[in-house]
């Protein structure tokens, strides 16, 4: 890898925390949920948000998107800083071994994205002023997209990722506030790194591969489009596919640690610089092996978006 790419790599993870999808898989899914909605989602969606519109800095996306689900879809991490009671909306702490019957007992104080989550779909049907509906709105885009990201309800004793420093494509990890946080980290790659480079690998804009994959999965979509909506279910999916494919592709095998809650990635025994001695390396293998089911990811939480919706606003 040479010099440039390697630094552009690296360039892709900040010395912050990931927080969810980022801009571009935020906003594909909102892109293929739109394009689902049926005409009286459609037109009270758009009337809402445009009714209700956010500032300029709290789109979280520059430049502005045209379509309006796609132009709030990362408002909801915006504002954490500002809301950091919503922190813990965005995922469900799971760990590699937990059974199904945790997902219940991991969301007991409702602060996770499945309780977050039907939350604010009940609000958004409900007789609520259009203002607190329409926030509900753009919570719900974003929900609906972290709850299908797998390292947001699979963990092993490391923050979902946050703590398993690996090299990406060349970039090696660094330890930050004397190893508190990593960059690049299992996390950060699966929010950001992995969608960059399967996009400049198809060299296509979010847009074009958001369309590329409405054509693709066109079956599919249409089959989870119009499913019963399980929330809980779809976590537990998710899940899987954290353990199944995020840690499970990893090389080497990355060993079960206790489910434990870190502050930062000093805790569980210094889980972070514990786990970078593993020398973890995801390379083009990797990419490939995993593209497939991004693809899926992105395209069932784009069809699962537009059934929430459908439902919402029947």
């Amino acid at each position: 890898m040479t010099t440039r790419a390697a630094a552009f790599s690296l360039a892709m993870f900040s010395a912050v925390p990931a927080w969810g999808w980022g801009c571009d898989a935020h906003r594909m899914i909102a892109l293929i949920a739109s394009a689902r909605l049926g005409d009286r989602a459609r037109a009270a969606t758009t009337a809402l948000l445009a009714a209700h519109q956010i500032a300029p800095d709290e789109s979280g996306c520059r430049p502005p998107s045209r379509n309006a689900l796609a132009d709030v879809a990362m408002w909801a991490d915006a504002i954490r800083d500002d809301e950091r009671g919503t922190a813990p909306w965005h995922y469900v702490e799971l760990s590699r071994s937990a059974s199904r019957a945790d997902l219940a007992r991991a969301c007991r104080s409702g602060s996770c994205v499945t309780a977050a989550l039907t939350r604010q779909l009940e609000v958004l049907r409900s007789g609520a002023p259009e203002a607190t509906r329409a926030r509900a709105l753009r919570f719900v885009v974003h929900l609906v997209a972290d709850l299908h990201q797998p390292l947001h309800a699979t963990g092993n004793g490391d923050r979902g990722g946050n703590c398993l420093p690996v090299t990406y494509l060349g970039a090696a990890p660094r330890a930050h506030m004397g190893g508190e946080r990593w960059q690049p980290n299992l996390h950060a790659v699966w929010d950001t790194a992995l969608v960059s480079t399967v996009l400049a690998r198809a060299h296509a804009t979010a847009s074009e591969y958001a369309e590329a994959l409405r054509h693709r999965h066109a079956d599919e979509i249409a089959t989870w489009h119009h499913a019963e909506v399980h929330i809980e279910d779809w976590a537990w999916e998710t899940h899987q596919t954290g353990v199944e494919v995020a840690y499970g592709r990893l090389v080497p095998a990355v060993p079960l640690e206790p489910h434990v809650r870190l502050e930062t990635c000093r805790g569980n025994r210094d889980v972070g610089r514990r786990m970078a001695a593993l020398g973890l390396r995801i390379d083009d293998a990797y990419v490939e092996a995993v593209r497939p089911v991004i693809d899926t990811q992105l395209a069932k939480a784009g069809a699962r978006l537009a059934a929430v919706l459908d439902n919402a606003f029947r």
